[in-house]
């Protein structure tokens, strides 16, 4: 088990601004921040300003996102791309996302909306560069009239012929059949049970989101999920999407935020930070080993519903639950969905 333990600490006494200083100036509060290279670009609502990262004080130039809007723009996405234009994706027209280049020149804009609209819900993105590729993780929103054609995980292009266009597996750019780069749940289920998504990260062989969202349709309770699927674009998400709880201490706990890490020994480091659900005050941090905790707990959550036969599937609000079935091994790609049986527990 890897651990933390926090022996002492130094206080070290800035040369530069605080951030609430920072927004003073800017006369609004910081949604995002990305600094890249030597400058620190800054996302408020509305607008997005570039600053030297040495002096902070001095704005270098700023981009109105909002001309003549009847409601505000709030960020949902800040990245840097591989060839370190920005991926600016917003609220603004039902969700939009552009890429702009670091002097706020327009490159792209997306014809469709891609993220949540509305301030509260999330949306998390992760890129795999080899594959000039997004996954974006999105929180259903009752606002607008195209909030069904989201996909809650879809891998969307950033090539500019097919920019955030949901990818297919099958090598035909045309075609986008159900097996298409993307994770819809039932119809019945999409308004009414919610997913937030936290964090996401990779892996050689598997992409990984971070949620809280109810336990089960009853929706008895509320908890912290895992998920994990193939890397291989050539696989749809379905057919290898499996979640397991990610539980910090007890089940009183709910991720907050969370971040990845590599130990002296090269191994991929998982750290989780967790507050009460019940809004009482108080913190935990909890880390897990990737491969020995993580990945583990999912082999024996397969093994245990496809080798032993014990327990349901699950995850009906993806498809309708029936029971594990033993002895139905299968390679781990033609898998469809898992059961949540496991609970993967490691105290900080």
């Amino acid at each position: 088990m890897f651990s933390i333990l926090l022996i002492s600490y130094l206080i070290l006494i800035p040369k530069t601004l605080s951030i609430d200083l920072i927004e003073k100036d800017l006369n609004n509060s910081i949604e995002k921040l990305l600094l890249i290279n030597d400058k620190l670009y800054l996302g408020t609502i509305n607008t997005l300003h570039r600053l030297s990262s040495l002096t902070l004080n001095t704005t270098l130039s700023s981009l109105n996102l909002c001309y003549q809007c009847e409601q505000n723009y709030h960020w949902k996405i800040l990245l840097s791309l591989p060839n370190e234009n920005l991926l600016l994706c917003g609220t603004l027209y039902q969700g939009l996302c552009q890429i702009i280049d670091q002097d706020f020149n327009l490159i792209i804009n997306s014809s469709l909306p891609i993220v949540a609209n509305d301030p509260i819900n999330s949306t998390i993105a992760l890129i795999i560069p080899e594959k000039n590729l997004i996954y974006f993780g999105v929180t259903y929103t009752n606002e607008g009239t195209y909030r069904w054609q989201i996909p809650n995980i879809a891998g969307r292009s950033l090539n500019n012929s097919r920019f955030m266009k949901i990818l297919s597996t099958n090598d035909d750019e045309e075609l986008i059949s159900r097996d298409d780069l993307s994770l819809r749940f039932m119809s019945r289920q999409q308004t009414t049970f919610i997913v937030q998504y936290i964090y996401s990260f990779y892996t050689k062989n598997y992409i990984y989101f971070l949620t809280n969202q109810p336990n089960d349709l009853e929706q008895n309770s509320f908890l912290t999920k895992i998920v994990r699927f193939c890397r291989d674009s050539s696989t749809s998400i379905i057919r290898t999407y499996t979640e397991i709880p990610l539980i910090c201490l007890n089940s009183e706990w709910i991720l907050k935020t969370a971040d990845m890490i590599f130990d002296k020994n090269n191994q991929q480091i998982l750290i989780g930070h967790f507050t009460r659900k019940d809004g009482t005050g108080g913190t935990n941090i909890c880390s897990w080993n990737i491969q020995n905790d993580i990945d583990q707990a999912f082999e024996d959550n397969y093994r245990t519903c496809y080798s032993m036969g014990i327990g349901q599937r699950g995850l009906a609000f993806i498809k309708p639950n029936e029971p594990c079935r033993k002895d139905e091994v299968r390679k781990r790609r033609e898998i469809i969905l898992y059961f949540d049986i496991y609970f993967v527990q490691r105290v900080g």
